[in-house]
């Protein structure tokens, strides 16, 4: 059976402890947090046209040094902003208001969007 991949937001630091070097930051559709990780480390090694034993070296650079926060599940992140959206300043839903965002919810997962998140 094939693994139902997810949307992630990853962000890496292009230099460990850097923060002048700034961050590379995109999505992508993986099985799992740790191919996402890599799928951007490969793409940071494209956009430096890296190659050989140097490219494969920074690759594992920036994903060991990938921290905790550095990806984002796109379908946690869509429902928690909904919910805030939708509940307005004050965090409290209307009892309309809730039965609209359960509607949109399960229409996410209809279409596959938000599945066991």
């Amino acid at each position: 059976m094939k693994t139902k991949k997810k949307c992630y937001r990853v962000t890496l630091d292009w230099q460990r402890n850097d923060v002048e070097q700034g961050t590379y930051s995109d999505k992508v559709w993986a099985k799992d947090v740790a191919t996402a990780v890599k799928i951007i480390a490969s793409e940071m090694a494209d956009a430096l046209r890296l190659t050989g034993k140097g490219r494969r070296e920074r690759i594992d650079e920036w994903i060991t040094s990938a921290g905790a926060f550095a990806v984002d599940d796109i379908a946690i992140d869509i429902k928690n902003d909904l919910y805030d959206l939708m509940a307005g300043e004050g965090g409290v839903m209307s009892t309309d208001t809730q039965r609209a965002y359960r509607v949109i919810l399960d229409l996410l997962a209809l279409h596959g969007v938000g599945e066991g998140s």
